[in-house]
Parts: structure tokens; sequence; C-alpha cells
């Protein structure tokens, strides 16, 4: 069940596992089970990890130029709370 598990859980493996090589629905859903262990010290699983189907589902709902947006408004609020200089984005 798609809300069951929640969006916010969904995207971060959906994150998390692109962040470390996986290309497809099919390599979150496995990321998901081998590493179930460490997704539950960041988030939430009372239904555990969320099934291919539920993936598929809530990713091909998204707007990609909406998530590129948002994502690109969040790490402009990273950068622009930074005290390190490096990070700190274009003065």
């Amino acid at each position: 069940m798609l809300y069951a598990h929640g969006r916010g859980a969904i995207l971060m493996i959906g994150q998390l596992r692109v962040i470390f090589g996986g290309e497809g629905i099919v390599d979150m859903s496995q990321f998901g089970r081998t590493k179930e262990k460490f997704l539950q010290r960041l988030m939430s699983l009372q239904h555990g990890i969320p099934s291919r189907d539920s993936l598929f589902h809530l990713f091909r709902a998204i707007d990609p130029m909406g998530l590129r947006d948002d994502i690109l408004k969040l790490v402009s609020g990273w950068a622009g709370k930074s005290t390190d200089r490096r990070c700190a984005g274009p003065s």
C-alpha cells in the first residue's frame, strides 16, 4: 500500500539508491530489502520496505520538473546557511 509507507520514506530510498549507483525501481526495491536495518535508523518503516509496485506508482506520479525545482530550492537553502565558503554557493 503506497500511503502506508509514506512518500518521504519512498523518496529517501529512491534517492539513496541513486546515490549508490542504482538505476531503476527493481534496484530500489532490492536496495531497500538488503539495507533495511540501515534504513530503519534513518526513517520509520512501520510497514517494512515498500514493494516494487509502491515504488513504481509513486515515481510514475512525480512531476519531474516540480521535483527538480524542489531539490534546487532545498540545496540552495543548504548553501545559503553554510558557514563553510566552499559550500556557500556563488558570491
